[in-house]
């Protein structure tokens, strides 16, 4: 599911940046920046990415006590 929601993040964030840019060539007169928003994506993904990684961490853990039974 993690890597389903990097994807669809990913995509947003494309199509985030798409939009913005295809409105300012439209309305050159507005001024402004839209691109702050879209650091959010990709702190979100930085986060999935970094809980993909505990949840290995996890299992592997769960797995070695497995064994010790």
């Amino acid at each position: 599911m993690i890597y389903l929601d990097i994807l669809l993040t990913i995509s947003f964030l494309g199509l985030q940046l798409w939009r913005v840019s295809d409105y300012r060539e439209a309305n050159p007169t507005v001024a402004g920046s839209c691109y702050v928003g879209s650091i959010l994506p990709a702190i979100a993904i930085v986060l999935l990415i970094m809980a993909r990684r505990a949840i290995s961490k996890d299992e592997k853990l769960v797995k070695s006590t497995d064994r010790l039974r």
